[in-house]
């Protein structure tokens, strides 16, 4: 039973850690795309300004 407890700790642990790595890198790309879509929704709001 003492051996299982520390075995539990380190999957429990790694886990976490696996799961805020992949959080952190889906928040980063969303961040990516979304500021690439801004940048898209602007050049189209400037080159509507600009035919106008």
């Amino acid at each position: 039973m003492p051996q299982l407890f520390p075995m539990n700790w380190i999957m429990l642990t790694s886990t976490l850690l696996l799961s805020t790595i992949l959080i952190s890198i889906c928040i980063f790309f969303l961040k990516m795309n979304l500021c690439k879509n801004q940048e898209l929704i602007l050049n189209k709001f400037n080159s509507i300004q600009m035919n106008w």
